[in-house]
């Protein structure tokens, strides 16, 4: 087999990008360095974080992608329930997890280059060819309230998980956005972005 550089010396090989499964609803965010994967029914939840250069598997049990407390009331977003054993993950559990149906639900996802999230003047001269933002693969996932008497229109509140993927880097990003699209006010008292 070919080794691969070192990304410290030379990170070009590991170029992020988003690959989709056709032989199952799943995609995967992977820079050759290190990898997570989505498994998109019955409800999105990262079934595989993985470090690619030592081959280890650093998830052991499928969680929400986030959780968030909305009036008071606190919801899971996305994630799937069931794993018989959390010490471990067997892919064959994989097929038979279920959502939660209290859970926000996936509606869709979004990808695209890395965008600037703030100003950043250049200080460090030592590294004068850095660009900013820095390259790489923008995940934006979708999830809308589930249908409950909350008082607030179905589907109106949505929050979206994003994950960034660098190039040449064995990282990622992620944070969460609340959107409201009720005429009332609601108030987001908590919030975990990973929950692994």
């Amino acid at each position: 087999s070919v080794k691969q550089p070192d990304w410290l010396l030379d990170p070009r090989p590991y170029q992020a990008r988003l690959e989709t499964n056709s032989a199952g609803p799943e995609i995967r965010l992977s820079n050759g360095l290190i990898a997570r994967t989505f498994r998109l029914t019955p409800n999105a939840a990262t079934v595989g974080l993985d470090n690619l250069v030592t081959g280890e598997a650093i998830l052991r049990g499928v969680k929400p992608e986030a959780l968030v407390e909305i009036d008071g009331r606190r919801y899971e977003v996305g994630g799937l329930k069931g794993q018989p054993d959390y010490a471990f993950l067997r892919p064959e559990w994989i097929e038979k997890l279920r959502a939660n149906p209290t859970a926000f639900h996936f509606v869709g996802f979004e990808v695209g280059k890395t965008k600037e999230r703030f100003a950043w003047k250049q200080v460090r001269h030592h590294a004068p060819g850095v660009k900013w933002p820095p390259s790489g693969v923008h995940l934006r996932m979708d999830y809308e309230m589930p249908v409950m008497t909350n008082n607030l229109a179905d589907g109106a509140v949505r929050v979206s998980v994003h994950y960034v993927l660098y190039d040449g880097l064995p990282c990622y990003c992620k944070w969460l956005t609340v959107s409201n699209g009720n005429d009332r006010t609601i108030r987001v008292d908590h919030f975990s972005s990973e929950v692994l």
